[in-house]
C-alpha cells in the first residue's frame, strides 16, 4: 500500500493513478476519497484492512466501518483499532527465546 502511495503523482489537486495495477489504484482511491467501491477491488484482505484503519485515523467516516469490524472480527484484532480512542495496545503472548 505504501508503494502505492508512493508511485501517485498529482496533476493539480488530483492524483494520477493511471500507471497503477487495478488493487493499488483502487487503494489510493479509497484512501484519497473514502470510495467504497475501489474497496470492493481489492483482493487482499490484509491491504483493505490497513487502508481502513490508516483512513480511519485521519478522516474518520463511518462508511467503511462494517467492513473493516467484520475483517478485524474475522482475524481476531481489536475493534480499538478503528477507533480514535487512544491509548490502545494489542496484547501477544510474550515468549521467551530458548
Amino acid at each position: 500500500m505504501q508503494l502505492a502511495i508512493q508511485r501517485c503523482v498529482f496533476i493539480g489537486s488530483q492524483p494520477d493513478i493511471s500507471q497503477l495495477n487495478t488493487e493499488y489504484a483502487a487503494l489510493v482511491r479509497y484512501l484519497f476519497s473514502g470510495a467504497q467501491d475501489a474497496l470492493a477491488q481489492v483482493a487482499h484482505e490484509e491491504w483493505k484492512l490497513a487502508a481502513i484503519i490508516t483512513r480511519s485515523a485521519v478522516n474518520p467516516d463511518t462508511t467503511s466501518f462494517d467492513v473493516g469490524y467484520t475483517l478485524l472480527e474475522k482475524h481476531a484484532l481489536p475493534m480499538e483499532l478503528l477507533s480514535n480512542i487512544f491509548p490502545w495496545f494489542i496484547k501477544g503472548d510474550k515468549k521467551t527465546p530458548q
